[in-house]
């Protein structure tokens, strides 16, 4: 998918003869209409794409670009403030600083906004909505037993089905980004989950998310098949003293 179908697809990407309305004929950027603000006083570029925003809103979330945007930029640069970052990162963390950080229900829709915003937060030291982005993160990849099958309970439809991968996003793409950013205290979770494919499953990957490089890579796969026979082998064996996880047993049902 190209930048230009993908940034789209989110629903800010302008025409040529609408950029021209509101930047100058020679702007070597496309505006982001949604970000392009009349009033704004700072205008942010990433990848082709560019932002008119304001200054003491990005200030007023981080430190670092108040930082930035007192550095003064050299006479033969088109007066922009270039990050080098994803057009989509920077569109979806303008979403959060300026409309707040909401996500919908089902949760696996909003997974590439969530990326996006957590990627640049860390990068940014954007305190709020890093927090925000880990606490949902850890409500569906959690560290506790009685959390994990809360989070199974809910994966369940009103019928009983345990479909979990249409509320829940694919472990592979929680997997790269967390190992992306360091994000450690979600990965046993997230492997146990992806422990749970076939094989044949976990071998042929998932499909990319939109505009971001979170793959299926092949550091992963030798760990994911070693790790699902070691699963697997523990939780066909029962012991007298341990009953088994109602939840963990319609799992194992579901994907038998």
């Amino acid at each position: 998918m190209t930048e230009k179908s993908t940034l789209r697809t989110g629903g800010f990407c302008q025409d040529k003869h609408q950029e021209h309305s509101i930047s100058p004929p020679d702007f070597p950027y496309r505006v982001c209409q949604d970000f392009w603000f009349s009033d704004g006083n700072v205008i942010l570029s990433a990848g082709s794409f560019a932002f008119k925003v304001h200054r003491g809103q990005l200030e007023r979330h981080a430190d670092i670009f108040r930082t930035m945007l007192s550095i003064p930029q050299p006479d033969n640069t088109d007066g922009t403030i270039r990050l080098c970052d994803s057009p989509t990162d920077v569109y979806h963390l303008l979403r959060a600083l300026y409309d707040g950080l909401y996500f919908r229900q089902p949760f696996v829709q909003d997974f590439p906004f969530l990326a996006s915003v957590l990627r640049l937060s860390c990068k940014y030291f954007i305190c709020i909505p890093r927090k925000q982005c880990l606490e949902r993160l850890q409500s569906y990849f959690p560290a506790t037993l009685s959390e994990w099958d809360r989070r199974e309970q809910m994966s369940l439809s009103p019928d009983g089905h345990y479909d979990p991968r249409h509320k829940i996003p694919s472990p592979i793409h929680v997997i790269n980004l967390a190992r992306e950013l360091d994000v450690g205290s979600i990965l046993p979770a997230a492997f146990y989950d992806l422990a749970r494919y076939g094989t044949s499953k976990t071998a042929s990957g998932t499909e990319p998310l939109p505009h971001l490089v979170l793959d299926n890579s092949s550091e992963n796969s030798p760990a994911s098949v070693s790790a699902s026979a070691t699963t697997f082998s523990f939780t066909s064996s029962q012991t007298a003293d341990c009953a088994p996880s109602s939840s963990r047993l319609g799992t194992r049902r579901a994907l038998a």
